[in-house]
């Protein structure tokens, strides 16, 4: 469930880069990211969301948020080695176990009436959150995320990007023309265009 897609990629005359990815990820990296401060970002937030809809990913062993890669415990912020099969189905089979406990808990608090910005949190855990990511500079993200030390799960995240940033050409914008990553089809044509005035 990591992606990473290109939503404008714009380049000034003078060559400077502009780019908006929309990413999808465990919300457990999502710290992470944040600590990444070149980075103008928005992201989804657990108290807009149903918690009916976050039970429903939590659930669901295809879609729940989990480890790309199971580690050894040692000393450090990286792990060691992967488990062996065995410990890592039995670890994955905690994991799954967690999720459906803490489904069961939401939806007991659900079922009291509680609010949703409060029954979600339980559930974030196993969730992934929806991040619009626009910067100039990704050349340091990049060489700390892809290094091999870096958590699995930011590493997956990195390298969708860095495929998608290697395989998009950037959109020449004129003086005057906004990257405007939100305006779609025929609309952004206009503007990219310039036929839009600089003041609205």
């Amino acid at each position: 469930m990591i992606s990473a897609e290109i939503v404008l990629d714009s380049v000034s005359p003078q060559g400077h880069r502009l780019t908006t990815f929309k990413l999808r990820y465990p919300k457990f990296i999502h710290g992470e990211l944040m600590t990444h401060r070149r980075f103008s970002r928005n992201a989804s937030s657990s108290r807009a969301v149903p918690v009916s809809k976050n039970i429903s990913e939590a659930s669901n062993v295809d879609l729940m948020a989990m480890p790309e890669f199971w580690g050894a415990e040692q000393r450090g912020m990286a792990s060691g080695e992967e488990l062996d099969q065995g410990r890592m189905l039995r670890a994955r089979a905690m994991w799954i176990r967690a999720a459906q406990d803490a489904t069961i808990s939401a939806t007991n608090l659900k079922n009291l009436g509680v609010h949703k910005s409060i029954v979600n949190r339980i559930l974030e855990p196993f969730l992934h959150i929806n991040v619009l990511v626009t910067a100039t500079e990704y050349m340091n993200f990049f060489g700390l995320r892809l290094a091999k030390d870096a958590q699995p799960e930011i590493r997956v995240l990195a390298e969708r990007m860095w495929a998608a940033y290697g395989d998009s050409e950037p959109l020449l914008l004129q003086p005057g023309v906004w990257h405007t990553p939100l305006i779609l089809g025929e609309e952004h044509q206009d503007h990219a265009e310039g036929d839009w005035p600089l003041e609205r």
